[in-house]
């Protein structure tokens, strides 16, 4: 009975106040510590230890929690999960119900030390260092001082760890002189000294000019992106730039500034020039940069916008270029449009996302459905377009549990219904969103079409409780599931209730049946046939029947609508198609739901 109190509790407004104390084996306080309170939804809240080693959470809403405490950075004691484990998934799950109090000690670790030097020997200050453990998700950093000295604590025993270099003018790298992880060595705490000084790679210095209408560019921003990082510098008085530290690799760079098109290497408006980096410590001179005067682009939305109240303002456009190669995103201000600055003349396409004020994602159109192209005109600033959206349907819901408590984190899967051999050509459409802290959910843009809808909790980890997977409109047999027919995109909104069985063990038969029938709710026993009538406790489930029992006839049971009774001989059922016909109208009102039966 503890789920239906707390979900009254939190809907009321009361909290929780939970106290972690972090302590060393010895029982003393661990200082500065960062405590983390992290739900089955993988949300997180956190807080850090006073003096006397304790963490104070206050109005924490009651739940059940996973609580990992983390030392700060130079502390010799290793992070743990409550009550001392390593891994997420190993962790106890706390219930914090009013007041709760939850003690966390932590172990010494181990520590890896080394010394870090440039090129050629001298020592460098400054350097963050961390350590990243192969087999988990364990981190730790230090720094180096001014011998280049570095020493990291705190390491996991018994682990391997990378570790990982980064500071300004040099490229991020690994020991063992690899710009990527997976390619650097793995070192063992139990040698907690590097072997030999860390020479650090110095990279390449990419330098050239940045040029418009007038001469140099000054404080021009330039990005050179080279080897998956990008170093970022500015131009001078001059439009003269130089980024140190590039890793080798296939290189390209970018500029932008204040009245000018965002122009890459050479004068073009997308990538389309590389230059290859191959000799670390050399420099690239001459990438010169020609910038444009910009043009400027406003989209016009249009639209009803009946989600919003009316208001177009903060819809996410997108302009693409006629490559789709480069995206450029604004939001609408208080007026439905769209800014886009620093152009280049060509042909565009837009991208709306108007489904959060209840219009579809789409492509801006023409009228005969083709997509349509906006033309703007070099360093204009006088381009307008507009886009008139088109209404789409809105599906809201709630998903609660047997007990009526809200469920939060429940994928709600919306799926456009397909027949086989016939629609195999073309994926279907698909949406899928999440329910909120009161188990509700919105997914708004759904087009016209034929529509699948399924709710499924999956939980992060095995230990987790979950629920049975249920079907529109409110069945956990997915062949008794009916769809959802959308025939026209006009303003209406469809309001559905899942209510989602418990099942702890993950076997898709609900906690209250199983132990209705005895059945072993710690262990998947869905494939298992205890009556010997060839049909599995799993199909009992769904069609509602007796799993301990031998039937000539099975009872199938709808929520909404009446039972129907069908006689077969035993191993067979006869499945009634149904058609649920749902009230289209607005509001937070749970709706009736009307049932049509075709014989």
């Amino acid at each position: 009975m503890v789920g239906p109190l707390l979900i009254g509790w939190s809907r009321i407004g009361v909290a929780a106040s939970l106290t972690v104390s972090v302590q060393t084996t010895n029982g003393d306080a661990v200082p500065h510590a960062e405590v983390l309170a992290i739900n089955p939804e993988l949300e997180a809240t956190s807080a850090f230890t006073n003096s006397r080693g304790d963490a104070q959470f206050e109005y924490l809403p009651p739940d059940s929690y996973r609580l990992r405490a983390i030392p700060p950075t130079g502390d010799v004691h290793v992070a743990r999960y409550h009550p001392n484990e390593t891994e997420y998934c190993d962790a106890d799950l706390v219930a914090v119900e009013s007041t709760s109090a939850v003690t966390i000690q932590l172990p010494e670790g181990e520590s890896v030390s080394g010394r870090i030097t440039d090129a050629e020997g001298t020592p460098i200050n400054g350097v963050r260092v961390r350590a990243s453990a192969a087999a988990s998700s364990a981190m730790r950093e230090g720094w180096s001082d001014a011998d280049g000295a570095f020493t990291i604590r705190g390491l996991e025993p018994h682990q391997e760890w990378r570790l990982q270099a980064a500071k300004t003018g040099f490229p991020v790298q690994w020991w063992g002189g690899s710009l990527r992880q997976s390619d650097a060595p793995l070192i063992a705490v139990t040698e907690p000294a590097l072997s030999e000084p860390w020479s650090l790679l110095s990279g390449v210095t990419v330098s050239g000019i940045v040029t418009g209408p007038s001469g140099g560019v000054q404080n021009a921003t330039v990005r050179v992106y080279s080897n998956s990082q990008v170093t970022i510098t500015n131009t001078d008085d001059a439009g003269r730039y130089a980024a140190q530290g590039v890793p080798v690799g296939s290189m390209t760079a970018w500029a932008t500034a204040d009245g000018f098109a965002v122009t890459y290497l050479g004068d073009s408006d997308r990538p389309d020039r590389f230059v290859d980096l191959t000799v670390d410590g050399e420099s690239e001179t001459g990438v010169d940069i020609t910038m444009p005067s910009e043009s400027t682009l406003r989209v016009q939305l249009t639209g009803s916008a009946p989600l919003t109240d009316g208001s177009l303002e903060n819809i996410s456009v997108v302009l693409y270029n006629d490559e789709r190669t480069v995206g450029r995103g604004e939001q609408t201000d208080s007026n439905g449009v769209a800014h886009f600055r620093g152009l280049h003349g060509g042909n565009y396409e837009v991208y709306v996302y108007g489904s959060r004020a209840g219009h579809a994602d789409d492509w801006a159109r023409e009228q005969s459905g083709q997509l349509a192209t906006v033309r703007v005109a070099p360093e204009s600033v006088d381009n307008d377009f507009d886009v008139p959206l088109g209404i789409a349907h809105t599906i809201h819901g709630r998903v609660v549990d047997e007990w009526g408590q809200s469920i939060q984190g429940v994928d709600v899967v919306i799926s456009e219904h397909r027949v086989a051999g016939i629609d195999d050509a073309q994926p279907g459409g698909l949406y899928v969103e999440s329910t909120d802290s009161d188990g509700e959910f919105i997914a708004s843009g759904i087009p016209d079409g034929t529509w699948n809808i399924r709710v499924q909790a999956d939980p992060v980890c095995p230990a987790d409780p979950g629920h049975v997977a249920v079907y529109l409109p409110n069945t956990v047999d997915p062949l008794m599931a009916d769809r959802l027919f959308i025939e026209s995109t006009d303003a209406a909104i469809t309001e559905v209730l899942f209510t989602m069985p418990d099942d702890r063990d993950h076997d898709g038969m609900g906690d209250r049946w199983e132990r209705k029938y005895g059945l072993d709710l710690q262990r998947n026993d869905a494939l298992e046939d205890p009556d010997g009538d060839g049909l599995n406790n799993l199909t009992e489930y769904r069609m509602k029947s007796d799993p301990l029992r031998q039937e000539g006839y099975w009872v199938i049971v709808r929520r909404f609508g009446c039972a129907t009774a069908t006689t077969a001989p035993t191993g067979w059922a006869l499945l009634v198609p149904m058609i649920v016909a749902f009230s289209r109208r607005r509001g937070s009102t749970w709706p009736q739901k009307l049932v049509r039966r075709e014989q």
